[in-house]
């Protein structure tokens, strides 16, 4: 004899035990209050100093222009300068 599996959400029947207490009562449930407004801040904001431009980076290709020649086509040599 096997048992029929459950389908999703539904519970197995079971017999109500005869020394159990009654069911509790369901009470209503409290809406929850909104959040209380932000405060002000005590002080402003401290003011962002400008930063010094970072000077752009140099990039030195002659060591791999020179690696380049004889095994990529001359045209891509050629954009080396």
């Amino acid at each position: 004899m096997s048992v029929p599996a459950a389908t999703a959400g539904e519970r197995p029947h079971r017999p109500r035990r005869v020394d159990a207490k009654p069911p509790r009562p369901r009470g209503t449930v409290k809406q929850a209050k909104p959040a209380a407004p932000a405060k002000p801040r005590k002080r402003p904001p401290a003011a962002t100093r400008p930063r010094p431009a970072a000077p752009p980076p140099s990039f030195d290709m002659a060591a791999l222009c020179e690696a380049a020649k004889g095994t990529v086509p001359p045209s891509i040599v050629a954009l080396c300068g």
